[in-house]
């Protein structure tokens, strides 16, 4: 019996995938769904409890805007006007601590430790590069997760990237979403 026969035999009729001479089984469909999901919950989360400490922290600072007596210096400086400059600053600290870090997860989160978001590892999911048969890089999951991005920016409508990424994985017999495609990464069932 040949090594490929085996395999198919152990995997009770799960589709395999050949990727130089390795076989792997192909990740389901609900697989990949409830790690998305479980990603989403997780970027969710962040920017919910990093949105309430930001805000909390604002309306905290307020007061000592207002009742410290600024230099006519600062005044000059700031051209009168504190509230801009306690906006424009509230704007950068929003930017950096609310928004950056899920969108950055949201990037690179395939690049995790032996290619797997959290969402991927929770599930049995791993998302491996196609050329050298290895965990999927910071880089490549950056590479793959920038399509789905730019696919909902350029629909204009949030979810409409994700409608035409399950499409691709639908239609492609290997399961590979266009980020996959371009990237040059699959994912695979890590846990039979």
């Amino acid at each position: 019996m040949s090594e490929y026969q085996e395999i198919e035999e152990q995997q009770s009729r799960k589709p395999l995938i050949e990727i130089y001479n390795e076989y792997y089984i192909k990740a389901p469909l609900g697989k990949r769904f409830l790690a998305i999901f479980i990603d989403i919950l997780i970027i969710t989360g962040y920017f919910i409890l990093s949105y309430l400490i930001t805000l909390r922290l604002l309306i905290s600072s307020i007061p000592y805007y207002y009742t410290n007596n600024y230099s006519a210096l600062e005044l000059y400086f700031n051209q009168g006007n504190i509230k801009d400059n306690i906006e424009t600053n509230w704007y950068i600290v929003f930017i950096i601590f609310v928004l950056l870090p899920p969108l950055l997860y949201f990037l690179i989160k395939d690049g995790l430790g032996q290619g797997q978001s959290l969402g991927k590892r929770i599930v049995g999911l791993q998302v491996i590069c196609l050329k050298n048969n290895i965990p999927c890089t910071k880089s490549k999951s950056c590479l793959r997760n920038l399509i789905l991005l730019l696919l909902s920016i350029i629909a204009l409508i949030p979810f409409m990237g994700w409608f035409v990424e399950l499409i691709a994985v639908i239609a492609n017999k290997e399961g590979k979403r266009l980020g996959d495609m371009i990237a040059k990464t699959q994912v695979i069932s890590k846990n039979p």
